[in-house]
């Protein structure tokens, strides 16, 4: 999951995240992420431009992200002896990423009916106020 506003160049703190990678060692499984609430990648996006008619807008870039994940005993499946060690990734390489701005929320009716009748009624207690 693309997880910052629409992409441009720069440095984000965070760029993707994912609940859990599952990642494997000679044969063993080891699913990444369980003890920490998954792992997000950092870097940075370069050469970014948006591709030209594309809806949503898709911005084509360059990314250079990494991450690091301490593996926990929770993360360790069987006593395998991965406890303990660190697993890293650092990736290149170039991605259309696809954006869709956030739209604009119209307001309910019920809201429209509401700033209508406080309206209302604060009139009739301004009548009859006045009366």
């Amino acid at each position: 999951m693309y997880t910052v506003g629409a992409p441009a160049n720069g440095y984000y703190a965070s760029i993707f995240s994912f609940p859990v990678l599952e990642a494997q060692w000679g044969g063993t499984y080891i699913r990444l992420g369980q003890a920490s609430g998954g792992v997000t990648f950092s870097g940075t996006l370069s050469g970014c431009f948006i591709v030209p008619g594309s809806n949503p807008t898709v911005t084509d870039c360059h990314f250079d992200i990494y991450a690091n994940e301490y593996i926990d005993a929770i993360e360790d499946p069987e006593s395998a002896g991965f406890a303990g060690w660190t697993a890293q990734w650092h990736l290149q390489g170039n991605n259309s990423l696809v954006y869709t701005a956030p739209t604009a929320v119209p307001v309910p009716a019920a809201v429209w009916l509401f700033g209508s009748g406080v309206l209302g009624l604060a009139g009739f207690a301004r009548r009859k106020k006045a009366a």
